[in-house]
């Protein structure tokens, strides 16, 4: 007994059932040993709750742990039994779809995910409405570990942020290139100012009536050695 409850503290999420961040990383590793057994494909989602913020700071944190029990229970309901839901923490869940050999199942669970998700939430006495973006990546077209799948599916969902609530997005070689050009830029933007290559414009500011200057506004440039200037 007090093995099996030593083992569900290290693999299971307490609040919804789950497996855990912990547990979610072996069953990963394990899908991605038996895709390469059967030569079948899986895809991976990374699921966050839009709004979930606002329920917990509009009803309480025990209201926003219903809500995320409840988006447990919907979650089981959209897939298959051989596959894997899984909670990383707060509002962050993951979906594992096994052997897929077609976009179109995936699809569809993906429709039934927004949809499901879009249903208000009876949260005792109130209601509560949200959404879901969902990052999705498949192996193993864009990456051969976990920790590169899971990054993908994260990139995936943050683009399907950024199109608005209740939506999907596929994980591409762009995204992966524009994430490692922003890391590059921020790397060298670090040693930009001891490097002095940030330097100040002035941009005058004119008075129409009385036509001439009245003030400027001071602009921070940086001239990168391999790129050029940037404002």
């Amino acid at each position: 007994h007090d093995e099996e409850m030593i083992w569900r503290q290290g693999n299971v999420d307490a609040l919804t059932g789950l497996p855990n961040r912990r547990m979610f990383h072996q069953n990963l590793e394990q899908e991605i040993k038996k895709s390469q057994r059967s030569g079948l494909p899986f895809v991976l989602m990374f699921l966050d709750l839009d709004d979930f913020k606002e329920v917990n700071d509009s009803f309480g944190h025990a209201m926003g742990d219903m809500l995320l029990k409840q988006t447990a229970e919907r979650l089981k309901l959209c897939v298959r039994e051989f596959d894997s839901i899984a909670r990383l923490g707060g509002d962050e869940f993951t979906v594992l779809l096994s052997e897929v050999d077609n976009l179109k199942g995936a699809d569809r669970v993906i429709e039934a995910i927004l949809a499901s998700i879009a249903e208000p939430f009876q949260l005792k006495d109130k209601q509560a409405f949200i959404s879901v973006s969902i990052g999705v990546t498949l192996y193993p077209n864009y990456a051969a570990d976990a920790d590169n799948l899971l990054k993908n599916a994260d990139q995936a969902m943050y683009a399907a942020k950024k199109t608005g609530r209740n939506q999907f997005s596929y994980f591409t070689r762009s995204m992966q290139e524009v994430a490692q050009k922003r890391m590059r830029m921020a790397v060298d933007l670090r040693g930009a100012v001891h490097g002095g290559q940030i330097w100040v414009a002035y941009q005058p500011i004119l008075d129409l009536k009385k036509g001439h200057i009245v003030k400027a506004e001071a602009l921070a440039r940086w001239t990168h050695p391999a790129l050029g200037a940037f404002s």
